[in-house]
């Protein structure tokens, strides 16, 4: 993902170098010049002591200049790179979704909570350690240039912090791990009881909200604690062993000072350089913990972010564009529990109207699956144009049918873009054609702000029969060829049902499945051909 990320944006990673290896050249610098004031104060030259002193503050003011727009940088990268993964993710499950593969609950878990733990922990561990590299080689150079014994001693103290991610790298992995998992677990099993309410309410229940979730958010907050635990024990005993390395040098420096062989004033730059060196070495010892920490996320997320192809080729493109009849022979489905439904045997031309009827559990859902290519593991005969469904690329359905659900869903956007759901390929015009044909021009005339008004599936400005037609106006608009309504006016009335059922019907080049559980007689007399599943 790093190299990746590198890749993408590779400006912004020359400015973050730059300003990376300014902010830390300027603090050696800044050491390096203590030496020369140090000795000063010795030799009584206040007025250069006080010229060098200026000079020092005016190194660690631009150090501080470049270290404020270096981490600025760092955040915009950081970010960029999470934009480019939720991109991918996201693309891949529009694509996943052509399939009806999509998982609300996992989509929700990743864009939000493990981008979250991949940007804390995997990016922000990855750009300490970047910057640490740098802190280490100008502070090591420094260190040459006062006493090679000053650096030798360095880089033994540097090989032992060097260790402490070792001790707990895999059970950092396992924790950030258990994040992620116990967050998804967390958000199935909300999403599954809070969705149940109403149900809760009516049955003097709704205790078992808390009753059912707390241990899932109890489990995740202990996940956070074991993460935080095994954080905590690498860092203080890298604190620990940093504080033992700073002063073990600064000792060095000492024994050399007494002896003549480096002047006082390396002393105390060596201890400012020690600790620059070393609390470089300690921070990047916890962003390599960090890493570790990320590490799961980061291959859960360069997993789900490799491109998903689907194929898209349908050899049968001729059929696709002119659909003649769909016939069923000895069509069966037999559900995982063994449970096997046998379909009548019938020829639906185009322009036919259907009426399929039945009890709960009788197929009719099923069966719609199966018309519209999303189930393909039938018995028997399923043919289109009298080719088997099985030769058509099940995508090229979805160009075909067009469906008008008993659960739909309303997005907290216009009229006008829930009906086109924000496709600008529709004009005004197409618009209010479906508008008119889903009987709801009369209602949006009324509203002084028209097609633009805001709606949602909570909306107070159209009852839900209305929401209904708002849903069933998205197939006018696309104008496929075949239509199923499952259930699809459930929540009009006699009237208005029947008025919609009437214009769908006298569409003499739409070919209609419509489900249903009761029969009205009226509505049956618009149709050419009726399933009745109860009597298989």
């Amino acid at each position: 993902m790093i190299k990746k990320m590198i890749q993408e944006h590779p400006f912004m990673m020359i400015i973050i170098t730059i300003l990376s290896i300014s902010t830390n050249g300027l603090e050696t610098v800044a050491n390096l010049i203590l030496i020369t004031a140090t000795n000063t104060i010795i030799s009584r030259k206040t007025a250069l002591f006080f010229i060098l002193s200026g000079a020092i503050l005016l190194v660690y003011l631009i150090h501080w200049f470049t270290g404020y727009y270096a981490n600025i940088f760092e955040e915009k990268m950081i970010q960029a790179t999470n934009h480019d993964i939720r991109k991918k993710y996201m693309r891949n499950q529009m694509t996943l979704a052509l399939e009806d593969k999509l998982n609300p609950d996992d989509t929700i878990n990743v864009v939000t909570n493990d981008i979250l733990l991949f940007d804390q922990q995997y990016l922000k561990g990855f750009y300490k350690l970047f910057n640490c590299i740098f802190g280490i080689i100008l502070s090591s150079v420094a260190l040459i240039s006062l006493h090679w014994s000053l650096f030798l001693a360095s880089v033994i103290m540097t090989v032992l912090l060097m260790f402490v991610p070792k001790l707990v790298g895999k059970r950092l992995r396992t924790t950030t791990g258990n994040i992620s998992s116990n967050n998804d677990k967390l958000l199935k099993k909300l999403n599954d009881w809070t969705k149940g309410y109403h149900d809760l309410l009516w049955n003097n229940a709704l205790f078992q909200l808390w009753r059912k979730t707390h241990n899932s958010f109890h489990t995740l907050e202990n996940s956070y604690v074991d993460q935080k635990r095994a954080q905590q024990t690498a860092v203080q005993f890298g604190a620990f062993m940093n504080m033992a390395a700073q002063v073990a040098v600064n000792a060095l420096a000492g024994y050399l000072a007494i002896n003549n062989m480096v002047t006082f004033g390396v002393v105390m730059s060596a201890g400012n350089l020690a600790y620059q060196l070393f609390g470089a070495v300690s921070v990047s010892t916890d962003s390599i913990i960090l890493l570790q920490s990320g590490s799961s996320i980061n291959d859960k997320l360069v997993s789900l972010t490799k491109p998903v192809s689907v194929d898209r080729f349908e050899k049968h493109q001729d059929e696709i564009d002119n659909i003649k009849n769909i016939k069923l022979h000895n069509l069966s489905y037999e559900y995982k529990n063994g449970t096997k439904i046998k379909y009548p045997d019938i020829n639906v031309s185009k322009g036919d109207k259907v009426l399929i009827t039945g009890p709960s559990g009788s197929g009719k859902t099923t069966l719609i699956n199966l018309l519209s290519g999303r189930l393909n593991d039938y018995k028997g005969s399923l043919k289109l144009n009298n080719i088997e469904y099985s030769s058509f690329n099940n995508l090229s359905f979805l160009k075909i049918f067009g469906l008008q659900p008993q659960s739909y869903h309303i997005f907290n956007d216009t009229i006008a873009n829930n009906i086109a759901l924000s496709n600008d390929k529709y004009s005004s015009e197409q618009i209010n054609s479906a508008v008119k044909k889903a009987q709801l021009s009369e209602k949006i005339t009324s509203l002084s702000q028209g097609l633009k008004t805001l709606i949602g599936s909570e909306s107070e400005v159209f009852s839900g029969g209305e929401l209904q037609r708002v849903s069933l106006a998205r197939f006018f608009i696309k104008k496929r060829p075949i239509l199923i309504v499952d259930e699809g006016t459930s929540a009009l009335d006699k009237n208005n049902a029947y008025k919609v059922m009437n214009l769908l019907t006298q569409d003499k080049n739409l070919t209609l499945f419509v489900i249903t559980h009761s029969i009205d007689n009226d509505v049956l007399s618009l149709f050419n051909k009726h399933i009745n599943l109860s009597q298989e």
